[in-house]
């Protein structure tokens, strides 16, 4: 079991809550650039913390997923909201979500439309993509990048500013080069860092 903060950067609120699966529960209950994780532990302290933050409990104003389990500045929780604001975001954006920004921002390069047609037209691609960039990266071992618990992996809105300034990533159809998405074979990653 793991224990999460999350702050709500407009709300300025945070909540506190525990789950078995961290990647999932932050799928499900993050809005980027907006409700974000700042802290998870792997031990069971929500009802401990739930009952030492309770003058400070409020529910959310609006109707986003463990609305109940909200805490404000002030009161018992003052010196927590200070530590949680001085604390890095954890990575908590999909592989998949990754590629999409990646492909906005021009980052990431097909060298056909045949290509962004295989990726489009398999459910799971874009997230094997981003797992295959991953693995190519320069700085895979990196905490604040890249979170990787229960089999699952997130990434930090961090690592996707690296990716935008600093590199350039090319896919390409290569039939006798390594498969790095098994339902899109002969795929080819080359990562370039920018001059």
């Amino acid at each position: 079991m793991y224990t999460y903060i999350l702050k709500d950067l407009k709300e300025d609120i945070f909540k506190i809550g525990k789950t078995k699966d961290p990647i999932k529960r932050f799928k499900d209950v993050c809005i980027r650039d907006r409700i974000i994780p700042v802290y998870l532990v792997r031990k069971d302290r929500e009802k401990e913390l739930h009952e030492k933050f309770e003058d400070a409990r409020i529910t959310h104003p609006e109707k986003v997923s463990g609305r109940t389990e909200y805490f404000k500045r002030g009161g018992s929780f003052t010196k927590t909201a200070e530590w949680a604001d001085k604390q890095a975001p954890i990575p908590y954006l999909s592989p998949g979500v990754m590629v999409k920004a990646l492909e906005e921002s021009h980052t990431l390069r097909y060298d056909s439309v045949t290509v962004d047609f295989e990726l489009e037209s398999e459910v799971t691609a874009k997230y094997l993509l981003g797992l295959g960039i991953l693995k190519l990266l320069p700085f895979k071992d990196r905490k604040d990048f890249i979170l990787n618990i229960n089999g699952g992996t997130a990434v930090s809105s961090t690592l996707i500013e690296e990716l935008k300034k600093n590199f350039v990533i090319l896919v390409s159809f290569d039939r006798g080069e390594s498969v790095y998405i098994k339902k899109v074979p002969g795929i080819k990653v080359i990562i370039k860092k920018k001059n």
